[in-house]
């Protein structure tokens, strides 16, 4: 109980006001889960000119960091500027596994990472490498296996 100009009332606060809810001021952004994944990739990058000619690069390494069923994280010891197509070649071999994959995907952003000491680019993943199905299918079953409560939806 409180007084409020010598009246005794229950709260300060109206009913009302007190089962109101307020929106979070974070939310988000990806739209695909992350898998705690590290795996050694190579890459090339791909440029065009004049919208015809391709020029795809020599292969270098880098590391992929996080996947998901959309794009990746790709840490390099160069730059690669944004928009630029990439075709990557995700090393799984290297890690035991009995197969690479290679998908083809878009630099979304790219920035200097003091922590890593190396360039970490957002690639958003395309349909249109290879193994992109295949892929798509393993992320999926490497997050199926780390969720108890998969349903299989």
């Amino acid at each position: 109980m409180h007084t409020i100009y010598g009246e005794k009332v229950e709260s300060i606060v109206p009913l009302e006001m007190k089962l109101q809810l307020r929106k979070p001021t974070w939310t988000e952004k990806r739209d695909s889960i992350r898998l705690e994944l590290e795996c050694p990739v190579s890459y090339r990058t791909v440029t065009s000119s004049l919208g015809i000619f391709k020029k795809v690069s020599k292969p270098m390494s880098g590391m992929l960091l996080k996947p998901s069923m959309r794009g990746l994280r790709l840490l390099t010891s160069e730059a690669v500027p944004k928009e630029t197509m990439v075709h990557i070649t995700v090393e799984m071999t290297r890690l035991g596994y009995d197969r690479s994959y290679e998908v083809h995907g878009k630099v979304v952003w790219t920035d200097y990472s003091a922590k890593t000491k190396g360039f970490e680019q957002g690639v958003c993943l395309l349909d249109s490498g290879p193994d992109s199905k295949r892929w798509k299918k393993y992320i999926m079953e490497c997050l199926q296996s780390t969720d108890r409560n998969w349903r299989g939806k």
